[in-house]
């Protein structure tokens, strides 16, 4: 993703608001800021034009100041907006997989645990509440692979290639941020590669 054009992402997490926009209140909030943090990074990209590349992006913003090697980039950075990006993808990442993997797992438990591995420690108690709220008033399991699809198998089979996906890009992603120094001392790990 560090050499992917920022088009290219931007087009992805369109199309995940876009299914996200289909599945209910629950997942209003993600839809919502993963929205807004695409549209920072598209905002941030105009304005840094001609750089097309992640990579290119980011460096711009180190030479010109905007990302300072250990701090928390500033607000309207596009390397802020793709931490945020990265942040609330890794979270959908995390609920697909468990959901994927655990067969008969409960949605509501899957998202949870997800939140409070990757966006928990990020947020002010206030958040934290209403986002356990909008959690625990998420539909079954059977309700939200019905909303994806008809065919139960299919749908299972394309969360679980949708979350390994998802995987390869957040890593390129984190790399690229961590590479920078603009993730400071808010690192976003993923779990190891069985391979």
């Amino acid at each position: 993703a560090g050499e992917a054009s920022c088009e290219a992402l931007l087009a992805a997490v369109y199309a995940t608001v876009a299914v996200l926009d289909h599945l209910g209140a629950t997942f209003a909030p993600v839809a919502r800021e993963l929205r807004k943090n695409a549209d920072k990074l598209a905002a941030a990209a105009r304005r840094l034009s001609p750089e097309r590349t992640l990579r290119a992006l980011v460096a711009r913003e180190v030479r010109e100041g905007a990302c300072v090697r250990g701090e928390a980039a500033k607000e309207g950075s596009a390397a802020l907006a793709l931490l945020w990006l990265c942040r609330r993808l890794r979270m959908l990442h995390d609920a697909l997989a468990r959901v994927g993997a655990e067969g008969g797992a409960v949605l509501a438990e899957c998202l949870h645990a997800a939140y409070d591995a990757t966006l928990r420690p990020h947020q002010d108690p206030f958040t934290r509440r209403v986002v356990a709220a909008a959690i625990w008033a998420a539909p079954s399991r059977a309700d939200f692979l019905a909303r994806l699809g008809s065919h139960r198998e299919g749908v299972e089979a394309a969360v679980v290639e949708m979350a390994a996906r998802m995987e390869t890009a957040l890593r390129d992603v984190h790399a690229l941020l961590h590479e920078a120094g603009v993730l400071g001392a808010e690192p976003l790990p993923l779990p190891e590669r069985g391979d």
